[in-house]
């Protein structure tokens, strides 16, 4: 029984990950299929995973240091841009005086 669950957690893996062929992945969906404490087992392992994904994403992400950087970005620009907007705002300006 230990051993059967090796090698079901070692398919679940290769799932997860994006490697599993054809006739794995059916093998793997029989499993599910055969029990509700199969389905379940799958499911808490697939949460863990992208748990666990999740909690790396934002390790690399951290949204306090992107806001500080953004802000002094926008600090170093004093003026406006000209956007074609602008430019186009500033030739009905023009046309209206005309």
């Amino acid at each position: 029984m230990k051993e059967n669950r090796i090698d079901i957690d070692e398919l679940i893996g290769t799932y997860l990950t994006a490697r599993l062929d054809t006739s794995s992945l059916e093998e793997l969906k029989a499993w599910i299929a055969e029990s509700p404490e199969n389905e379940k087992y799958f499911m808490q392992k697939q949460e863990i995973w992208f748990s666990a994904l999740a909690g790396k994403e934002s390790d690399v992400y951290n949204k306090d240091v992107a806001f500080q950087r953004f802000k002094q970005q926008i600090a170093g620009t004093g003026k406006l841009r000209n956007t074609p907007l602008r430019k186009a705002f500033r030739f009905w300006r023009y046309a209206a005086v005309v």
